[in-house]
């Protein structure tokens, strides 16, 4: 069975001079989320209380990531495509395009930073190279969804029919706290998808804790997907009752969260259903970067 993840990464993806200063670690509570099958509810008073924590594991997280580490996630869970997703200017997407040439199964995406002057030149060539896909990401990247350097971004990725994939959620990266993090609510996407209608955008992570808000825009909004990663089985379900089967994507956020964990939940909202399952683990994906 063809089974595509369209959300992993295999670089350090938050720090300019690799996270070697960070020791590699899975961490006591995103491991506790996986073993919950990401079913723990926490208001926001507890989030709040547990934001250092959180960013200080996701940064042990972050030191995992590498190709080979993928590769054997990918044989554990029984994925046979990835698609790696870099965050320019620290995750370099030359460098995905080279794991991709090395590598079948790898599929690989761009990324530029907003800030950079030369963003435009680069996403050209980046496309040219193969990459099937671009990620953005407000909160690493420190931008507004709606601001001018992303709205001139899109504009230009328009004309070559690939997917956006914008991470969403409100998440914890950095310690102390980044103002940027605010970027990352759902509501601050809406003004961009609606002024882009056939531009297929993805929102990551049906923004974690917000899902409820990203399930109401993917409804409201025809060429908006949501991707699974961070969720648990009943919020999986509602987006596919909501939206339809045939505009929700499978996706793990690798290595920030286990292939396999995020797999076992697609594996049983699909369960009976053939079509459903090949939509979510593969059909979807192939519809937005081609086949694979």
């Amino acid at each position: 069975m063809k089974i595509i993840d369209m959300h992993t990464h295999a670089q350090d993806i938050l720090f300019p001079d690799g996270a070697s200063r960070v020791r590699p670690s899975r961490g006591l509570l995103i491991r506790a989320f996986e073993w919950r099958r990401f079913n723990m509810y926490m208001p926001l008073n507890l989030r709040r209380k547990l934001r250092k924590r959180v960013a200080c594991e996701t940064q042990g997280r972050n030191a995992m990531a590498c190709v080979d580490g993928l590769k054997k996630g990918m044989q554990r869970a029984g994925i046979t495509h990835s698609v790696i997703l870099p965050v320019e200017p620290y995750g370099d997407t030359s460098e995905v395009i080279s794991f991709a040439k090395d590598n079948s199964g790898l599929i690989p995406f761009a990324s530029v930073d907003p800030h950079d002057p030369q963003r435009i030149e680069k996403l050209r060539s980046y496309v040219k190279s193969g990459c099937r896909g671009i990620k953005l990401h407000p909160i690493i990247q420190d931008f507004h969804p709606s601001g001018t350097e992303c709205m001139e971004i899109v504009e230009e990725f328009s004309q070559y029919d690939l997917p956006v994939f914008f991470h969403c959620g409100q998440t914890a990266y950095y310690v102390p706290e980044s103002e940027s993090e605010q970027y990352g609510h759902p509501d601050n996407y809406v003004k961009l998808f609606s002024a882009f209608p056939r531009v297929k955008f993805v929102m990551g992570h049906m923004a974690m804790f917000e899902a409820e808000t990203a399930i109401e825009i993917a409804q409201a909004l025809k060429n908006v997907r949501l991707e699974t990663s961070f969720q648990p089985i009943q919020t999986v379900r509602k987006a596919i009752e909501k939206i339809g089967g045939d505009r929700v994507i499978f996706g793990t956020d690798w290595p920030f969260a286990g292939q396999r964990y995020e797999l076992a939940i697609v594996l049983d909202v699909t369960e009976g259903n053939p079509w459903l399952r090949e939509r979510l683990l593969s059909k979807n994906a192939e519809e937005l970067i081609g086949p694979v």
